[in-house]
């Protein structure tokens, strides 16, 4: 019986030493295999042109605006951004703070000739697009005819107008 003890001992020594050889060549063999990917590094020049590539939003108008083209006055909470390239930011808020009451008075212009029924699209895509493009002449007036404008999208948000004494 005490023969057997060691012979046992062993035969189980033997049998971890083979399966943990075992594991050990499986691993290498899939390492040698299935080793790391390449690794591609980006020039940070290419990283910051796409950072500049992204659109951000400037506000441009925050205000009440009225409408009494159906003879009793409608005032409108309004907000109106524009989005514009991250490279191109800076340049948008100058030219707004230069001229904010001129683009103020052509906003409120544009509102007040607005067709009652404009205002009452669900997403107000007719008084968006001549807001858009009359902030395009304020943007983009001295641009040639073929070039890009620096507004890539107008945002206008306002909520249903409340009747009120014009």
């Amino acid at each position: 019986m005490s023969e057997s003890k060691p012979r046992v001992f062993r035969a189980a020594l033997i049998t971890t030493a083979l399966v943990v050889a075992e594991a050990v060549g499986l691993f290498w063999i899939g390492s040698t295999i299935w080793g790391p990917q390449e690794v591609l590094a980006i020039d940070q020049v290419a990283t910051e042109e796409i950072a500049l590539d992204r659109s951000v939003e400037v506000p441009v108008f925050d205000g009440v605006l009225s409408n009494d083209r159906l003879g009793t006055a409608f005032f409108y909470r309004t907000e109106i951004h524009v989005q514009v390239l991250e490279a191109d930011q800076v340049a948008v808020a100058d030219l707004l703070d230069r001229n904010r009451n001129q683009i103020r008075a052509d906003i409120n212009a544009a509102w007040r000739a607005a067709d009652p029924a404009w205002l009452q699209e669900p997403r107000m895509e007719t008084l968006t697009r001549r807001i858009e493009s009359l902030l395009r002449e304020h943007f983009d007036g001295g641009s040639t005819a073929g070039s890009e404008s620096v507004i890539r999208k107008c945002i206008l948000l306002s909520g249903t107008g409340i009747r009120g004494k014009a």
